[in-house]
Order: structure tokens, then C-alpha cells, then sequence
């Protein structure tokens, strides 16, 4: 880049792909698109919305980041998936930026308006790029999301540090308050067990069969919630791309709809309580509520009566601030009501017209953007590149712009961001400490504030 006139003047030089990150798009490019849905998917559009893009824990998103790429050794579809990861990491960093110049500030559903402007902007803009490759596939990688992002299990890194009991945000994830309550009924198995060991045969108030009857019934009900979050995962899936990912290029709230209530059907209502194998457990008839009413923590309880009477509503309206019918019209048609919504509220008050030509510069009868005109675009496309390298390349680009910092950490997007929601992220990364260097590479545009001075 040109840091006087804030556009392309040349090529700096070439540097090598990490060996191991080439391999693994080679091989399985649509396990990287999948990758690059990220948490809008990934265990689920809730979970990614409340707990992995906002900083819920001291470092943030980037605690994520660096947990997924720490484990992404196992295979090369692995590898491609958490590359996509972070490069939905990269696209947020400069795409929020972006965005939250317009809407006033980093996604809230206080006020509300701030919710209704980013879905709308966002579809809109969303209309405006050009058509990618829709392949997107978990194939081989269903056990590692299962895994490292579902399976919350007492003592695993995912249970102390990311999808913490209790911790922010956490009470509306499937992934959290299913393992939670799996983990009660299976501290319930040992005790009950144990107890029935103790039985005399002589005690009317100890029934060896009653409490060996309630252990199997338990261990059914734990079988059914092993096998409901593994689905989630499919399920997860699913729903991303009937709401966001598609070849039709539509919100399709109907079929994310129709998913989530087979997910219910099948899976949630067994893992709440009545599983589907309890056998000849006809001993405990007339107390099988009683279990269930017993067994279910009181935090849990709530969460669970609202994930079982609609559980589309649920993660919809928690995870955009809308309703169905909201989050439809304006992700369908956001160009009816882009004057409406954008010209009112805080943020960078603009019409559609203007927004078109200054800020897309794009003529009313385009159909696509030019992502090199674009500075959001641009740099974002330049991040994903970046985060290709290794380690040694991204320090060879460092001396060739004349730095003297050195990236210490295994990929560029590593270290820094705290949040996917806020702006301005890149100031963390080790270009954007060094304003010499960073103006050379990225390009300027509205809602950015690094290095505003320079060259």
C-alpha cells in the first residue's frame, strides 16, 4: 500500500503457506469452508453468539482460538476446519469494524435497533459480494467439534476455562447444560450404586431393586444425552447453512425451523428426562417424575422447559434479539428498509444511495462489489492470506517492511483478539503495533482507528 494515498502501489514479495496448513487445504477445502462459518455454527449459532465471540473470559475470544489450533494436529481436515475458524476470526476483526461504524457500536440487543441495524447491514452487504463456493462439509470432523467444543465433561479445558458452568453466558448453550446435567446424573449412578450395596435384605427402607432400578433408568437417560450432543453437532450444521449458507442465498427460517424440531423430537425430549431405552423398569412407575423432577438442578430447569417448547425460538431470539419473522424480513429484504433503520440511532447516519457509492462504490445497477475497492473487504482478504504463513514467513514479511518485532506465536491471528464483536481488534496483532509496517499492508476505511497518523 501507498500509506500517502491509501492505495495499492505493488507487491512486497511472495511468502511460503505453513507446509502443514497447505496440505491441509489441498486436501479438504470444504472442511476449511465449514471452518470459516465458525461460531455462527460451531457447537451452534447460541453458544457462538453468547460465549465465543463476546469476551467472556480474561482473554477473550482468542482463548478459543488458541485452544482449536492447539488441537488441530490429529488430521489434515482438522487443520483446514481451524484455519476456516480463524478465518472467520480475521473476517469479524475488519467486517465489525466496519459495520459498527454504522450501527453505533459492537452487537447488543440494548437498544434493540443496534441488533435490527447489524442484521440488516450485514444481509445487505451480504447480497453484495460475490458468490462463493457453498461446499462446506464436517466430514471428518464431527468427533473434534464433538469433542473439543460439545463434550463439557468435569476437568476437561472446555469445562474449566471455555463453557464454564455457570459463566457468561452459558445458560442458554445445549452444549453446557446438557454436560452439566450428565454429570449430576452420573455423580447419581456411583451414589445410587453404592447405596444399593449397602442394602440389608431385612430393611423395608432400603430396596436394593428400587435403587439398582433408578441407576439404570439414570444410565439410560445419560446414553440419551451422549447421543443427543454428538447429533448436535450434525444438527448445528445444519441449521447454519439453512439460515446463512446456502446456494439459494435466503434466510430459510422454515427449514432451520423443521430441523430444530426434529432435533427435539428424536433427541432433546429424551435427554430431558424420559429416555427411550429404560426396559423393564416398570418398578418405577409412578416415580420416573419424581427422578426426573429430582434430577434436574434448579438452575437447569428453566433452560430446559424453554429448549423443549421451542428451541428455534430460543436460540433465534438469544442469538439475533429477533423474532422469525424480524429476522426474515430484514435478512431477506434489507434493501426496503436499509433508509428506514440506517438513518436513525447512533452511528454513522447514512442512506442507501450514499452508502452504495461511498462506502461500496458501487453504482445502483451493480450486482457485486469489488473487494479491492473496499477497504473492509480488502483487509480482510489480505488477513486470510496472512494466517496462511508460518511462522518463519510472517517474520521474513516483517524485515522485508523494515520491523524489528517478530511474530513469537504459531499463526498471526493468535495472541491478541479479545472480542469478535468490537472493533478495531487489530491493534493487538503484531502489525498493528508497529503503524509503519501495518500501513504498508492494510488499507484505510470508515470505522478504523489504527494508526490514523500515519505514514
Amino acid at each position: 500500500m501507498d500509506p500517502a494515498t491509501g492505495k495499492v502501489a505493488g507487491v512486497i514479495g511472495e511468502y511460503a503457506v505453513d507446509a502443514a496448513v497447505l496440505d491441509a487445504l489441498k486436501k479438504n477445502p470444504d472442511q476449511y469452508r465449514a471452518g470459516i462459518l465458525g461460531p455462527d455454527a460451531y457447537p451452534d449459532v447460541l453458544t457462538g453468539q453468547q460465549v465465543i465471540h463476546p469476551p467472556t473470559n480474561p482473554d477473550g475470544t482468542n482463548r478459543w482460538l488458541e485452544y482449536l489450533w492447539s488441537n488441530s494436529d490429529s488430521s489434515p481436515a482438522i487443520k483446514a476446519f481451524v484455519t476456516g475458524y480463524l478465518t472467520h476470526a480475521a473476517g469479524d476483526m475488519y467486517g465489525h469494524t466496519f459495520i459498527n461504524n454504522f450501527t453505533g457500536g459492537a452487537f447488543t440487543f440494548k437498544p434493540a435497533d443496534n441488533a435490527k441495524k447489524h442484521i440488516l447491514l450485514e444481509s445487505y452487504i451480504g447480497k453484495r459480494v460475490p458468490d462463493p463456493t457453498f461446499a462446506a462439509s464436517i466430514a471428518g470432523v464431527e468427533d473434534f467439534i464433538y469433542q473439543k467444543m460439545v463434550d463439557a465433561r468435569p476437568g476437561t479445558y472446555l469445562d474449566k476455562e471455555l463453557l464454564v458452568k455457570d459463566g457468561e453466558g452459558t445458560d442458554g448453550s445445549i452444549p453446557r447444560v446438557y454436560s452439566t446435567l450428565r454429570a449430576e446424573l452420573e455423580a447419581d449412578v456411583v451414589k445410587l450404586t453404592a447405596d444399593a450395596k449397602k442394602c440389608k435384605p431385612w430393611n423395608p427402607k432400603c430396596s436394593a431393586v428400587l435403587l439398582k432400578a433408578e441407576a439404570k433408568y439414570k444410565k439410560a437417560w445419560i446414553a440419551d444425552i451422549d447421543a443427543g450432543l454428538k447429533e448436535w453437532v450434525k444438527t448445528s450444521d445444519s441449521v447454519a447453512k439453512a439460515l446463512f449458507f446456502n446456494s439459494e442465498k435466503k434466510t430459510d427460517v422454515d427449514k432451520a425451523q423443521a430441523i430444530l424440531d426434529d432435533y427435539v423430537n428424536k433427541h432433546l425430549i429424551s435427554m430431558s428426562g424420559p429416555p427411550d431405552a429404560v426396559g423393564s423398569l416398570a418398578v418405577l412407575s409412578g416415580k420416573v417424575q419424581d427422578i426426573i423432577l429430582k434430577a434436574i438442578p434448579d438452575a437447569l430447569v428453566e433452560p430446559i422447559k424453554q429448549f423443549k417448547r421451542n428451541l428455534y425460538d430460543v436460540l433465534i431470539k438469544r442469538a439475533t434479539g429477533m423474532s422469525s419473522d424480524e429476522l426474515k424480513r430484514y435478512s431477506s429484504d434489507p434493501e426496503t428498509y436499509f433508509d428506514t433503520e440506517m438513518t436513525k440511532g447512533p452511528g454513522q447516519l447514512i442512506n442507501r444511495g450514499k452508502f452504495d457509492t461511498d462506502m461500496l462504490f458501487i453504482k445502483p445497477a451493480d450486482k457485486t462489489i469489488e473487494y479491492k475497492n473496499v477497504g473492509a473487504a480488502y483487509d480482510t482478504v489480505v488477513m486470510s492470506k496472512l494466517l496462511l504463513l508460518s511462522k518463519d514467513s510472517v517474520n521474513k514479511l516483517m524485515a522485508d517492511l523494515g520491523s524489528t518485532n517478530r511474530l513469537e506465536k504459531p499463526d498471526i491471528m493468535l495472541g491478541f483478539i479479545k472480542t469478535l464483536d468490537g472493533d478495531n481488534q487489530q491493534a493487538g496483532m503484531i502489525l498493528g503495533r508497529d503503524c509503519r509496517s501495518y500501513r504498508q499492508v492494510f488499507m484505510r476505511f470508515a470505522g478504523e482507528r489504527i494508526c490514523p497518523q500515519t505514514p
